[in-house]
């Protein structure tokens, strides 16, 4: 499991899906968008599980992410 406590990263795109499994064949259970910061709380090769401001939690690829200094 990961291991960094409220890690933050930014969405870089206009659209970020969010999905219910790190698949992109999974279900789509919500998106996030351009430069909203979303919490990590694990990893599983190139996805992150995140949680987001109003409570959604899910799958989100690292193609949709940068760094932040939150």
């Amino acid at each position: 499991m990961f291991n960094s406590k409220n890690e933050h990263k930014i969405v870089s795109t206009s659209v970020a899906s969010i999905y219910s499994k790190p698949s992109f064949s999974s279900e789509l259970i919500n998106q996030a968008l351009f430069w909203e910061s979303i919490i990590i709380y694990d990893i599983n090769k190139n996805w992150y599980k995140v949680k987001q401001r109003d409570g959604y939690n899910g799958w989100i690829h690292s193609f949709y992410l940068t760094n932040s200094e939150i």
